[in-house]
């Protein structure tokens, strides 16, 4: 399932991957935000990291794309039923010292090409399981950052700061065509997290899709209730 979300890409320019900003020191203890569904515990929040990706799904983008234009040749105008879902996935990361819970809304679509019609919907999914190294890697973190050699052609590395947090972002290819990720090298719950990510080409002979994470909190509280059956 990692693999396939992370090749499930938001298609936002590239170029935000490696925008400058701030460098994230808001107040500490904020509470994370609960996942849909989830019922507050009322116990204290548990400290921890929590992330949030809005994005929309390549396949069911390009599904949809083609049954549009297929039904506009024959002269008739598809109908699209949750068209506003198209671009509502989201996926929240939280992270304790002991515990990582995945919770997923992944867009997809059902469609009749002899009626020319369409339904989105999201499909809902939660891992929960305990913060061992195998898990961790599933969930998105790398245990040892690509080394980059100085004047090296691939991989190249640079200091960047994204979604306001230190990172460390590295291009595997060439001037022209490859790809760009960005690790966290903050030294707390975040470091090593994969915060964004993009496919690049000079001809546009590659699709410009880029992902990344829309918030990272490093100083989250985390209600008890998100990590349930975690470590079972």
């Amino acid at each position: 399932m990692a693999c396939r979300r992370w090749n499930i890409l938001m298609a936002i320019a590239p170029a935000l991957l490696i925008a400058a900003g701030p460098v994230q020191d808001g107040p500490a203890d904020r509470p994370a935000p609960l996942p849909d569904g989830v019922v507050a515990s009322g116990k204290p929040g548990v400290p921890g990291l929590y992330a949030e990706s809005r994005y929309g799904d390549v396949v069911v983008n390009r599904e949809l794309e083609r049954l549009e234009t297929d039904c506009r040749d024959r002269g008739i105008t598809a109908k699209v039923e949750g068209r506003a879902l198209q671009w509502s996935g989201k996926r929240q990361l939280y992270r304790s010292h002991g515990d990582i819970a995945v919770f997923d809304s992944a867009p997809a679509i059902a469609t009749d090409a002899s009626a020319c019609t369409a339904r989105l919907s999201l499909r809902q999914s939660v891992r929960r399981m305990p913060a061992t190294r195998d898990n961790l890697l599933a969930a998105g973190w790398t245990d040892a950052l690509p080394v980059c050699k100085p004047r090296s052609i691939s991989p190249r590395c640079e200091d960047r700061i994204v979604v306001g947090l230190q990172a460390k972002c590295v291009h595997l290819g060439d001037n022209f065509v490859g790809t760009t990720t960005c690790y966290s090298t903050r030294a707390d719950l975040s470091q090593g997290l994969r915060l964004a990510s993009a496919d690049y080409s000079d001809d546009g002979s590659l699709p410009e899709n880029a992902w990344q994470f829309d918030v990272v909190m490093t100083d989250a509280l985390i209600d008890s209730a998100v990590f349930a059956g975690a470590g079972a």
